[in-house]
């Protein structure tokens, strides 16, 4: 439930950083959903090639880690961002990822993502494995409700963060 908070969190104030913030065109933020999406899908597949028959929850903590190293990071990145002028020329997906900057932003971006594959992973596979058989469907109904609140509550506390003036580096750190 707490990785769906931070992904929805941090998905949500994505497209801002990268059109806002970094001045950057909808193809710019297409490729930082798409590098999220595939850094997930990386994370995941290591996560259950580590598990191999059983949940393995060592990957747990080290995901909830790498998570803050990485939300962290894009927080000091962004730190001192001028948004460009609204008459400013729109930076190109491509553009982006020739700058360092891009570069480093898209790698915590990727990092974060990677380390949300590792966390949920387990943890949903704990959930399922543990338990019984005649309540399993009722149980994963259930995580996935607590998900859901979990993604509203922390889609509104970022709201309400934002309402009250904090900036994209803050919200990510609060994250």
């Amino acid at each position: 439930s707490f990785f769906w908070m931070i992904g929805f969190g941090a998905l949500s104030l994505l497209p801002s950083l990268i059109k806002d913030g970094l001045g950057a065109n909808q193809g710019a933020v297409t490729m930082g959903l798409a590098a999220f999406t595939i850094g997930i899908a990386i994370g995941a597949a290591i996560a259950a090639r580590a598990s191999h028959a059983r949940p393995n929850l060592a990957l747990v903590p080290i995901g909830a880690f790498l998570m803050a190293v990485a939300l962290g990071a894009i927080a000091l990145m962004t730190i001192g961002i001028t948004p460009p002028a609204a008459s400013a020329p729109r930076v190109s997906a491509m553009d982006l990822l020739a700058s360092a900057a891009g570069l480093k932003l898209m790698a915590a971006l990727v990092l974060l993502s990677i380390a949300g594959g590792f966390y949920i992973v387990p943890s949903f596979a704990a959930v399922q494995s543990w338990a019984a058989p005649e309540r399993r469907a009722r149980v994963v109904a259930g995580v996935n409700v607590l998900n859901t609140v979990y993604m509203f509550a922390g889609g509104g506390l970022l709201m309400a963060l934002g309402a009250l003036g904090l900036s994209l580096p803050w919200l990510f750190a609060a994250l």
